[in-house]
């Protein structure tokens, strides 16, 4: 399982420099071909106010994901898994 951390703390994965986005906001996990996307009880939540998880298993174009006043545009499609082992790769 891969866990991206999102937020504005110094022990995030992805860290977002925005003041509306609490320090630890949300994460992404990604298991078993699946991405699932978790607020973490953050101030003004995660996928415009959504507060519960959300799991996207199929092909995802054009998806936006907003944590606090910053939007991130992305789609999924197969093999995608393969590009985020290549991201956590150690040399």
């Amino acid at each position: 399982m891969i866990i991206i951390k999102q937020g504005r703390g110094h022990d995030c994965d992805l860290k977002i420099g925005d003041i509306t986005v609490s320090r630890s906001h949300a994460e992404l996990r990604i298991n078993q071909g699946k991405v699932y996307i978790k607020d973490k009880n953050s101030k003004f939540g995660t996928l415009i106010l959504k507060r519960t998880e959300t799991v996207f298993d199929e092909e995802v174009t054009d998806s936006a994901l907003q944590i606090g006043r910053t939007v991130m545009k992305f789609s999924l499609t197969r093999p995608w898994i393969t590009y985020f082992s290549c991201l956590f790769a150690r040399p």
